[in-house]
């Protein structure tokens, strides 16, 4: 009885064993084709081979210093997630309105006045918008100015609370 048993714990070894090692290298086949195949699970990230768009339109928050220059306002001023959770937290609720807009504006304007880092000294206003960059000025000649904005709301970071 006992090497019956081993003998069926050693099979059950084995085969789990080349499954585990053929799912590891079923990726290779992939590159012995004349024509890629890419899907779940087994993707390799078909978003990296993508055309992109010339210009890019991200919504995002900028801080305006006294002198005018701005600063990109982190994500972590909104959302308590990672960085596209975030992103997604702010287009809702730039499409949920001009009454929700305003109230981000003034949350994030209390958590920029209440957490005083060094970025944030100095920002007199909060703005929530939509710039539009082309992305080979942008990378290849270093433009980072936007070639539009728009300004969805804005709101002044108060030195005090009233």
């Amino acid at each position: 009885m006992a090497g019956y048993g081993a003998g069926v714990s050693r099979w059950y070894a084995i085969l789990v064993s080349l499954l585990v090692c053929g799912s590891v290298l079923w990726p290779l086949s992939n590159h012995l084709r004349d024509e890629k195949v890419d899907g779940f699970p087994l993707s390799w990230y078909p978003m990296f081979r993508g055309t992109r768009p010339e210009i890019e339109r991200p919504r995002h928050v900028v801080g305006i210093h006294e002198d005018g220059h701005e600063v990109a306002i982190p994500y972590n001023y909104w959302a308590s997630g990672g960085f596209n959770q975030g992103r997604n937290q702010l287009t809702r609720i730039i499409n949920l309105g001009t009454e929700r807009r305003e109230e981000l504006c003034e949350q994030i304007a209390r958590r920029v006045r209440k957490r005083r880092k060094r970025r944030d000294r100095g920002i007199v206003e909060i703005q929530i918008v939509r710039s539009q960059f082309d992305r080979v000025e942008y990378f290849r000649d270093g433009i980072t100015e936007p070639r539009r904005r728009k300004v969805y709301t804005s709101c002044p970071v108060k030195a005090s609370e009233d």
